[in-house]
């Protein structure tokens, strides 16, 4: 065989491998599609049908409801509204941090003042649950997108609400496991997740046995969570259920600056 020949063969063969992997990547890349389309479709459903349902007996003459039921039905319209928007803002931000256009906008907060936030606005969906909040006192301010991280606790707090039998509480545990890292937990008293489930808990589509969730929340928990270069997962509670813990970066601390005059010379 002449050298020229074994060139053509190598190119040839470097062609086929390139379509091959075209043809994996393209598959790969619907399969993608596919499964981020049913998980939203997925999640985006209940709210849904609970808006229909609801504007649909309010806009009917013929159903004669009380005041008091018309106005429960329109704060349940609200309450649903405001959970598609929520969704639909945090699948636009997972889109666009995964994508590499998108990064958090940290400011420096208090951990305890941003998770009281998130319980006082998240109260109406935790379905009855008290969530209980152990944040020490000294714990140093945290640098964080804050909306980012709203976003991952109320995730994380509705969650466990879905998973956590009726009257049972949900705790919210943080403390300082090094000079530069906090890990905050949400332990619920449901079914725990096995562990040989542990990694996939946080993928598109990803269910606990008893849930008839599509693990969105949880997807877009990571994706919120990594952004920040930090970390997070599930572990068993030691009183039973489920512990799910991530970890938030320490502000670095401001210097104090010198007093002017201090060290002057004359």
């Amino acid at each position: 065989m002449t050298f020229a020949n074994q060139i053509a063969l190598a190119v040839e063969r470097a062609q086929l491998r390139e379509e091959a992997l075209r043809a994996r990547l393209t598959e790969e890349v619907e399969r993608l599609a596919k499964t981020l389309v049913a998980a939203v479709s997925h999640d985006l459903r209940a709210p849904l049908a609970s808006i229909k349902a609801s504007s649909s007996t309010l806009s009917d003459a013929e159903i004669d409801i009380s005041p008091e039921a018309r106005q429960s039905l329109a704060k349940l319209i609200d309450v649903q509204a405001d959970r598609l928007a929520d969704l639909v803002q945090s699948l636009l931000d997972m889109s666009r941090i995964q994508a590499g256009v998108l990064e958090p906008r940290c400011t420096v907060v208090s951990l305890s003042d941003l998770v009281k936030s998130v319980v006082g606005d998240l109260t109406p969906a935790m379905r009855g649950h008290a969530v209980a909040v152990a944040i020490p006192d000294d714990l140093p301010p945290v640098d964080v997108d804050v909306v980012l991280i709203s976003r991952v606790l109320a995730n994380l707090l509705t969650n466990a609400a879905r998973h956590s039998p009726k009257d049972t509480s949900i705790t919210i545990r943080a403390k300082s496991t090094d000079a530069t890292t906090i890990e905050v937990s949400v332990t619920d008293h449901g079914p725990g997740v096995s562990r040989d489930r542990r990694e996939e808990i946080f993928g598109l589509l990803a269910r606990r046995d008893d849930d008839a969730g599509a693990g969105l929340g949880l997807t877009i928990a990571k994706t919120f969570v990594e952004a920040h270069g930090q970390r997070i997962w599930v572990d068993d509670a030691p009183e039973g259920g489920a512990r799910f813990c991530f970890t938030l970066p320490v502000a670095a601390s401001i210097p104090e600056e010198p007093s002017v005059g201090a060290n002057t010379h004359h």
